[in-house]
């Protein structure tokens, strides 16, 4: 649904359907002028001095005939938007007056209204020439007299055709019957229909240009310009500092200075034993060889990994020196200094911004890595410590850690990750789900993702190259999760900064090279590799994307988990924290670790966790379809904690085999919404938003029959599965 000044009124006054709404309160919160203009409209309505518009205006914004004509949606379309423009822009009189009689109607929704049968009668008369005469007889007042001071008649117009009732004759016989009148919902086209998508659109960015931003809201930015003052005078004060130097300086400017040059400073030391840099930004060539920095670089931080496509590109002032100037083959370990790191391990050091993050490694009892069996051991990974090569290391969602590649590169992770390291002289990353910025590094700049869709090599052509890449599982036909023609592996190479060179490591069909710059992709399936441009920015690619809340779910789970001890018992209590984001983290954590008994008993049947049910069940989805092995580890635990009736909810879950007909699955899907049990009713509403592309306000926690009734006239209706978009959703839409 659009949002517009229409829907915001719905929204005020809440005629709207649950769906409807929470889909318009989301759009509010993130759109500026929709607020101001919420917090406008409030304003008006409350604002007692407020004058009615005059009965005699004219044009679109002084005739009151023509408020009625918006909320009966009679106005034409083409006046819709200029009506609008005059209440947001010109007239808060026009505005009140909108919001005000679309409250009172909105009042008197689903109430019946008594209206006497000789007002009606009178109020149908009073267009009709004919009776005139009884009306000036029955009202004691010409409409002469009724005219302004300019003698003009005051307009009146007859009644809309659909609501029109035959007149009746209007003579003096007096009556008592009265009649009820049905309020229906204000601005709702064809007595209850979807609101038409008309006027102007408060999302639209050249809405700015239409409507002026001081008249959208309240006057909200005054405080932008004494900032915008002060940013200025401490960018001049800094600029000053760096040409000029401490104050010192500034008062040798003024005083002559007898001290000659390259000696004793005003600390003691030698001045001269440090050879100036050169003009051009490069270390001076007079620098002796040992005197180079030989320590790794350090570990970009979250936050510089972070950087969205299309921001500018990080300064060489921001970067170490040791990275700026390419990388030449002849460095080797032979220049390093023994008493420092060579670089060459795989290693963590957390810093401010990913303090709290939590790592483990899940170990089989013969020590190869496993993510299936429930008996492997599950092990917190220590911070400043080597990361382990000889098994898989986990991931949590909302946890942002930046990981060291041997020198090879930086890896800061976007989201939950599934990951096994190897290599020496050439870094290879195992994955089957993942998502990260990724960097090269001081001692190479080529990384290998070995993907379910085939390694690729991604060489940085850059020393402030950067990739986005991810491996996840997308749907490409409606189908079981577990169907691998269904749901198929995607690995998706986005250049976020510099230029990235993609190459297919495995025999490719076109047998090319992948040069990326910025905002150019590339994704591999088991088809050949779609070229294509960065239309719509994944949240994931920018810094701060997770809810605070959520933080505060990952640094409780940083305060529970001790290192260096199994694991499994201090997760399984964690599951049943008592704030639901702790709780939903630890679920979804043991699901990658490969314990889905969580999951399975309790998740799906606590109210408390049902702002998290999409998000984790939309990672179990990834999970099942990444492995056949998680596939029956999941429905073994539907079994245990429901026995029974496991193998119905994992097939309900991950979709039946015959689920490709509309006939066939949805009667079923809508059926179970009616269970006595909760997880069967979230299980249902989960499959059906994946299937038909909407809920209908259906909650699982608080079923509705309305809502059970709308579904039943929706599938009885013979409707179909909604088009499933391109996978690749990144891409341009002219593109896709």
């Amino acid at each position: 649904m659009r949002l517009t000044l229409r829907t915001l009124l719905a929204y005020r006054d809440g005629v709207l359907s649950p769906s409807e709404s929470s889909d318009l309160h989301q759009r509010i919160r993130k759109t500026e002028v929709a607020s101001n203009l919420l917090r406008r409209v409030e304003n008006l309505v409350k604002h007692k001095q407020l004058l009615a518009p005059k009965l005699n205006g004219e044009g679109l914004g002084g005739d009151a005939n023509t408020v009625a004509e918006y909320l009966d949606d009679a106005l034409a379309s083409e006046q819709v938007p200029e009506f609008e423009r005059i209440c947001i822009a010109e007239s808060d009189l026009v505005l009140a007056e909108l919001a005000h009689c679309h409250q009172l109607l909105a009042e008197a929704l689903n109430s019946q209204v008594v209206v006497p049968s000789e007002l009606r009668s009178l109020a149908i008369g009073l267009t009709n020439p004919q009776n005139q005469a009884a009306l000036q007889r029955r009202l004691k007042i010409g409409l002469k007299s009724t005219a302004g001071a300019n003698g003009n008649i005051i307009r009146l117009d007859g009644a809309h055709p659909e609501q029109s009732i035959e007149p009746a004759e209007v003579n003096a016989t007096e009556t008592t019957a009265a009649e009820r009148s049905q309020v229906q919902a204000p601005m709702l086209a064809s007595g209850g229909g979807s609101i038409k998508p008309q006027g102007l659109d408060l999302e639209r960015p050249q809405l700015a240009h239409e409507v002026p931003e001081y008249l959208v809201g309240q006057k909200s930015g005054g405080w932008r310009i004494p900032l915008a003052i002060g940013a200025m005078v401490a960018l001049l004060a800094v600029l000053a500092w760096q040409a000029l130097g401490p104050l010192s300086n500034v008062r040798d400017m003024f005083v002559a200075s007898n001290t000659p040059p390259n000696k004793a400073t005003e600390n003691g030391g030698p001045k001269d034993s440090v050879e100036p840099k050169s003009t051009d930004g490069k270390l001076n060539d007079k620098v002796d060889a040992p005197t180079l920095p030989t320590v790794p670089p350090p570990v970009a931080t979250a936050k510089d990994n972070d950087t969205p496509a299309g921001d500018s590109p990080t300064s060489d002032s921001q970067i170490s020196p040791t990275e700026v100037p390419p990388i030449s083959d002849a460095v080797n370990d032979e220049g390093a200094s023994p008493a420092e790191p060579s670089g060459k391990s795989f290693s963590w050091t957390p810093n401010s911004e990913d303090a709290n993050s939590v790592l483990f490694v899940l170990k089989a009892a013969d020590g190869n890595a496993s993510g299936n069996a429930s008996g492997n051991s599950v092990q917190r990974i220590t911070a400043n410590t080597p990361l382990p090569t000889d098994a898989e290391i986990v991931i949590p969602p909302t946890m942002r850690p930046t990981l060291n590649l041997a020198g090879h590169g930086t890896w800061a992770v976007g989201g939950p990750t599934l990951m096994q390291l190897s290599g020496d002289e050439h870094v290879t990353v195992t994955t089957p789900l993942c998502r990260a910025i990724i960097k090269g590094g001081a001692l190479g700049r080529e990384v290998t993702i070995a993907a379910p869709t085939g390694p690729v090599k991604l060489r940085f052509e850059e020393a402030t190259s950067r990739a986005a890449v991810e491996v996840a599982y997308r749907p490409v036909l409606h189908g079981p999760v577990t169907d691998k023609l269904a749901t198929k592996p995607f690995l998706i190479v986005v250049a976020v900064e510099g230029q990235v060179s993609v190459i297919p490591t495995r025999e490719a069909t076109d047998n090319k090279n992948y040069r990326l710059v910025v905002g150019e992709g590339v994704a591999f399936t088991d088809g050949a590799p779609i070229e294509f441009e960065l239309g719509a920015i994944p949240s994931w690619y920018r810094a701060g994307s997770d809810r605070p809340i959520d933080l505060l779910a990952a640094a409780d789970m940083h305060k529970s988990m001790n290192a260096n001890v199994d694991a499994s018992a201090q997760l399984t209590s964690l599951c049943s924290d008592s704030r639901p984001e702790t709780a939903a983290l630890a679920i979804q954590t043991a699901m990658l670790l490969g314990r889905w008994e969580s999951f399975a008993g309790d998740c799906l049947n606590n109210e408390s966790l049902r702002s998290h049910w999409s998000t984790t069940l939309t990672l179990a989805e990834q999970l099942i379809a990444s492995s056949e092995q998680k596939a029956e580890a999941l429905r073994a635990a539907f079994e245990t904690a429901h026995p029974g009736r496991g193998d119905a909810l994992f097939t309900l879950f991950a979709g039946a085999a015959d689920s490709s007909q509309p006939k066939d699955v949805l009667p079923k899907l809508v059926e179970s919404l009616d269970s006595v049990e909760l997880n069967e009713r979230v299980l249902a509403g989960h499959q059906l938003r994946r299937l038909m592309g909407k809920d209908l306000g259906f909650q699982p926690s608080i079923p509705n029959r309305a809502v059970l009734q709308q579904w039943r006239r929706t599938i009885a209706s013979g409707p179909s599965f909604t088009p499933l978009d391109n996978p690749i959703w990144e891409a341009k839409k002219a593109l896709r």
